[in-house]
């Protein structure tokens, strides 16, 4: 990664996810960051999270 802003497509655990009774709800955001951006998601037992990101244009 490089200098600039990127936009970071970010899929992770929604507040009411539950593994044993609710596994479904997903939580998606963009935001637009910089490489030294550092963000923290609250994941549930067996959950997860994916950012993608891209160069942003502007």
């Amino acid at each position: 990664m490089g200098r600039g802003r990127y936009r970071a497509e970010i899929y992770s655990d929604d507040a009411d996810t539950r593994w044993h009774d609710n596994p479904l709800p997903i939580d998606v955001r963009t935001e637009t960051v910089r490489a030294a951006a550092v963000r923290r998601r609250r994941l549930v037992a067996g959950g997860g999270a994916a950012i993608r990101l891209r160069r942003s244009r502007h």
